[in-house]
């Protein structure tokens, strides 16, 4: 029997991550307001105690040992940087306006590309994109084609279909058990 380590850690991007944070702020300020109501006390004064408003999710940093030769003398200088994604998320429904706006193919998820738009709502490799094709758009298309569909319903403009995220969760080896 093959035997697989599991690593619980997966690091989420600043957009997801706020995403979430408020998804689970406010579910647990209606799991509190139900609760009131059933068990009679005051939902806000228990909301205020559990400080569930205005909750937010952190992002770790990873510490790197980064080692410098000078002189003939080993200096450790420790530095910060953010983590990346283990994992991507699939499309949520929602269009960021502070992303570009054309499309990642992402593992067949078909995601907003995260990169800084320019002036036209797109990054330098998109806009180049949307120069080179026949149809105008990114390869993959837009975030606006993407809303326009259902979830699963999205083609792209050569006719490719979106992957379900249990596919590409199993593609990726990620087993939560």
């Amino acid at each position: 029997m093959m035997s697989v380590e599991f690593n619980p850690e997966v690091i989420l991007s600043e957009e997801i991550n706020k995403s979430m944070s408020k998804f689970a702020s406010e579910y647990a300020i209606r799991v509190v307001i139900k609760c009131a109501k059933k068990y009679n006390f005051d939902a806000e004064e228990a909301i205020a105690y559990l400080k569930l408003r205005g909750t937010v999710a952190t992002q770790p940093t990873i510490k790197k040992v980064v080692e410098l030769k000078t002189n003939n003398a080993n200096i450790e200088v420790e530095s910060e940087k953010v983590g990346k994604p283990t994992i991507s998320f699939p499309y949520n429904g929602e269009i960021n306006t502070n992303c570009c706006f054309g499309l990642k193919l992402n593992g067949g998820l078909y995601t907003q590309c995260e990169s800084l738009p320019k002036g036209d709502g797109f990054c330098g490799r998109c806009n180049t994109e949307r120069v080179k094709n026949p149809h105008g758009k990114p390869t993959y298309g837009t975030i606006q084609d993407r809303a326009a569909t259902d979830l699963l319903s999205f083609v792209d403009p050569s006719g490719r279909k979106v992957t379900p995220y249990s596919k590409y969760m199993t593609s990726k080896k990620f087993n939560p058990f």
